[in-house]
């Protein structure tokens, strides 16, 4: 395996770890949301057994702080898809690049390829001449 190949093959294990590493973090939300929902109903029934002035105080900054958790939550996706975006346009943009790299180098093969049969072939080109007397062709 060429040195070309090793490094695709490298960058497209990276992005399978990528994908991976993605759908961990996606499960690890769906379990704290999970969890913290449980949190702050249990809260809400700690709430109803106490003083109402502190109680009352209690449950408005619990509801603060559940929208403003709701809010981060609903960030960190938004951001998260961004990125997930972000890398889905970066693959197409290398699969172009290497199919354009791919014509590249195609193409500088093919000329390579004319410019060595022009070296083999006469130097000069019919009709020409290197600035020598032309001699007679000697007939027997």
């Amino acid at each position: 395996m060429c040195h070309r190949q090793q490094l695709i093959a490298q960058k497209r294990a990276k992005g399978q770890a990528h994908k991976e590493s993605l759908a961990v973090e996606k499960r690890q939300r769906v379990c704290t949301q999970q969890s913290e929902e449980t949190e702050d109903s249990e809260d809400e029934r700690m709430a109803a057994a106490g003083d109402p002035v502190k109680d009352k105080q209690k449950l408005k900054r619990l509801l603060r702080n559940r929208v403003s958790a709701q809010q981060a939550r609903e960030r960190k996706k938004q951001h998260l898809n961004e990125l997930e975006e972000q890398a889905q346009l970066q693959a197409a943009r290398i699969e172009q690049l290497n199919s354009q790299l791919a014509a590249v180098r195609a193409e500088a093969d093919g000329m390579r390829r004319i410019i060595g049969s022009m070296k083999g072939a006469s130097a000069l080109p019919p009709g020409h001449h290197d600035g020598r007397p032309r001699q007679p062709p000697l007939l027997l």
